[in-house]
């Protein structure tokens, strides 16, 4: 029964891929929201401190 409603409702509703951009000052948290989602929990980042180029 439940394997009937599942695909009964991707026929009424198909799956959407989306992007999303996320855009933002330095140190702001960008990144703090997709690990949240994909991870469950919070990690602590460190800034990368100058570039290097050749």
């Amino acid at each position: 029964m439940g394997a009937f409603i599942s695909k009964f409702w991707l026929v009424l509703f198909p799956a959407k891929k989306n992007k999303i951009v996320v855009v933002g000052l330095d140190n702001a948290g960008k990144m703090t929201t997709p690990y949240k989602l994909h991870l469950g929990e919070g990690i602590t980042t460190n800034p990368t401190i100058g570039s290097k180029i050749d």
